[in-house]
C-alpha cells in the first residue's frame, strides 16, 4: 500500500520550520516539507511509503484533476489510501472573471484583506482597470455567494468519491481552513469526513 497525499500548503507541509526553510535551494525546500508533512507522519503510523502531491497554493480544481489523473492513468492502484485535505474554495479560478482570476487565499483573508481581489488584476488598459475594480467592489458587496461554492465543491468531492470506489480505492478527505460544503447540502458518504 501507499498513502497519496493531495493538498496545498498544509499537506506539502510548508511552515513547518521556517527558519530552516530560508536557508534551503527549491529542491532541497520541497523535500524537507515532505518529511515533515502530515502524509510522511501518517505513512509512518500506517508503515507504508507515501507519495506527497500536495503544492503550496494549489486550487481544488487542481486537486480534483490531479486524483482524477492519478487514478486513471494507473499511478493510484488498488490496495493503496488516497489522503485529501481540500484547500480554500476560493482559490479556484472563477468562471465568471475574466483571464483566470480567483478571489482570495481563504474565506478568512478575503474577509480581512478585500483590497487583494480587488486591486489583484492589472492589465495595459487603465479604463478597464478601472472598471474591473469598480465591478469586484460590486461583486463582493452584491454578487458574492457561497452556494456558488457549495455547488461546485460537492461536486468535486462527489465525483471523487465515485471514482474512489468504482476503483476499489480506499480514501479520506477533509477541509483544510475553509469549510467545502454546508453538511446538509451535501449527499456524500461518510468517509469525506473522516
Amino acid at each position: 500500500m501507499i498513502l497519496h497525499g493531495y493538498g496545498c500548503s498544509w499537506t506539502e507541509g510548508e511552515g513547518c520550520d521556517n527558519e530552516i526553510e530560508r536557508l534551503l535551494n527549491n529542491q532541497e525546500l520541497i523535500l524537507f516539507r515532505n518529511n515533515q508533512s502530515w502524509v510522511k507522519y501518517l505513512s509512518d503510523k500506517l508503515k507504508v511509503n507515501f507519495i506527497n502531491n500536495g503544492k503550496s497554493g494549489n486550487p481544488n480544481s487542481i486537486i480534483f484533476n490531479s486524483v482524477i489523473d492519478d487514478v486513471t492513468t494507473g499511478r493510484i492502484k488498488k490496495g493503496d489510501l488516497v489522503g485529501i485535505l481540500w484547500s480554500s474554495s476560493l482559490r479556484d479560478y472563477a468562471a465568471f472573471l475574466p483571464r483566470h482570476q480567483w478571489v482570495s487565499w481563504s474565506v478568512k483573508h478575503l474577509i480581512n484583506r478585500p483590497d487583494k481581489f480587488i486591486d489583484s488584476y492589472k492589465s495595459n488598459n487603465d479604463r478597464y482597470d478601472l472598471f474591473l475594480r469598480e465591478y469586484k467592489t460590486f461583486f463582493l458587496e452584491n454578487l458574492f455567494n457561497q452556494n456558488y461554492y457549495n455547488i461546485v465543491n460537492q461536486n468535486y468531492i462527489i465525483f471523487i468519491q465515485k471514482l474512489l470506489d468504482f476503483y476499489e480505492i480506499k480514501y479520506f478527505m477533509a477541509d483544510a481552513f475553509d469549510k467545502m460544503v454546508e453538511i446538509n447540502n451535501m449527499n456524500v458518504n461518510d468517509n469525506y469526513w473522516i
